[in-house]
């Protein structure tokens, strides 16, 4: 799963609905939290994941930069949500609510 580099990997929904399905898995999250600045083996562990039990095929740097994207524009979408006088947005991805909803989980 070696990210060669050529060009921008796409996701389909489904993907997506994996990847946050592995990503709120509770030994995903502890390793999240362990402080570790370099979590490599933990999108090593979700890549592995994600090919044997969803049979997608993502490297470890396709999936740390979507977690990172996702996190992005769910705390946009949720800053904007929370100022007064801003029209609700709900157009980034519902299955990051998911996460909000059981405060424990990073997001």
């Amino acid at each position: 799963m070696a990210d060669k580099g050529i060009g921008p990997v796409f996701w389909l929904r489904e993907e997506t609905k994996a990847l946050v399905s592995v990503w709120k898995e509770d030994f995903v999250q502890r390793e999240l939290q362990s402080g570790s600045k370099r979590n490599v083996h933990v999108y090593r562990k979700i890549a592995n994941i994600l090919e044997k039990e969803h049979g997608v095929l993502k490297s470890e740097k396709n999936i740390q930069t979507k977690m990172k994207n996702l996190r992005a524009a769910y705390l946009k979408v949720k800053d904007n949500n929370n100022r007064s006088g801003r029209g609700a947005k709900t157009d980034v991805c519902k299955m990051q609510a998911a996460g909000d909803r059981r405060k424990k989980h990073r997001i």
